[in-house]
């Protein structure tokens, strides 16, 4: 609190925080209490997770630590450090059990421990005025920018196919117990969602497994509006809605990811197919989408 209290009164100035944590951490605590926490909500958004993980001895912190796993998976960018001290085939498997863990999240190869500056900042979607390619980005649709990488093609959505749900394995090894507790899904409908499905889709997965949701973001057209919203949240707290009433072209399609752990495959995959749903009163107002301000704290961006 006391950097707001100081930027506020004019003694420091800056544009972002970057919070490191020391060892092995799960960050769905921090992001929890971004969140949660009213003063710093008001004062902060979260930007994105970014988590390295170590080609050499990453293979065995998996194996050993259940927070190293939620690290991967919560992550918006993976940058993979030390590949050079490793076999290609060592790497390759490395990498495949990154992307079982999150399909969704970018990959960076780090060259001797260095990476663009500008591939850790300005991740999240979640503010008006943001790109179709940035919202791409987001929810790991975009091509990867650091070439030569052999992580291609990770977005967890298929080309161009009408409607795709897309898990990621869940038959773990002996070594990967920690893996199999946690999965990811994404979805696609290319055809507005009524709001009332939406809603009772996500009260339904709150009330049966917020406390397993780690992650959740994507865009959301609903019916009757001419601008879809992104949203962004964690177990059952959300960050306000963001309206894109600017938003270009006519893709209609919808995108949502979630990353939960202790959910079995077919409850998340039918789970998200409750949102290609139909029904006669589909229809929606003007109004932010009221399953989720439930649960919401407003914030100034």
């Amino acid at each position: 609190m006391g950097l707001i209290a100081k930027r506020a009164a004019g003694k420091i100035h800056f544009d972002r925080v970057v919070i490191e944590t020391s060892g092995i951490a799960d960050p769905g605590p921090i992001i929890h209490t971004l969140g949660t926490d009213y003063q710093i909500a008001q004062a902060f958004r979260l930007d994105g997770v970014v988590t390295l993980a170590d080609a050499a001895t990453g293979m065995k912190t998996l194996n050993q630590q259940l927070e190293a796993v939620h690290q991967v998976a919560m992550a918006d960018v993976l940058i993979l450090s030390k590949t050079d001290l490793i076999e290609p085939f060592d790497l390759s498997r490395f990498e495949k059990r990154l992307k079982e863990l999150n399909a969704s999240a970018q990959h960076i190869l780090a060259h001797h421990g260095s990476v663009p500056v500008g591939t850790l900042f300005g991740l999240s979607a979640m503010r008006s005025g943001v790109t179709s390619s940035e919202v791409d980005s987001w929810l790991g649709m975009a091509t990867e920018v650091n070439k030569p990488d052999p992580l291609a093609d990770l977005s967890g959505f298929s080309a161009k196919p009408k409607v795709t749900t897309t898990f990621s394995p869940s038959v773990p090894t002996k070594h990967q117990q920690h893996d199999h507790r946690v999965s990811s899904a994404s979805i696609e409908v290319t055809e507005p969602i009524p709001a009332n499905v939406f809603d009772f889709w996500l009260d339904t997965l709150i009330a049966l497994k917020g406390a397993n949701i780690l992650r959740m973001k994507g865009i959301l057209h609903v019916e009757g509006l001419q601008y879809p919203f992104v949203f962004h949240g964690v177990q059952h707290i959300f960050d306000a809605p963001v309206p894109l009433k600017n938003w270009p072209g006519k893709d209609t399609t919808s995108r949502v990811v979630v990353i939960a752990r202790d959910m079995e495959e077919t409850d998340l995959k039918a789970g998200l197919e409750m949102l290609l749903l139909r029904t006669e009163e589909g229809a929606a107002s003007d109004a932010l989408p009221a399953g989720m301000m439930a649960e919401t704290i407003e914030m100034p961006f």
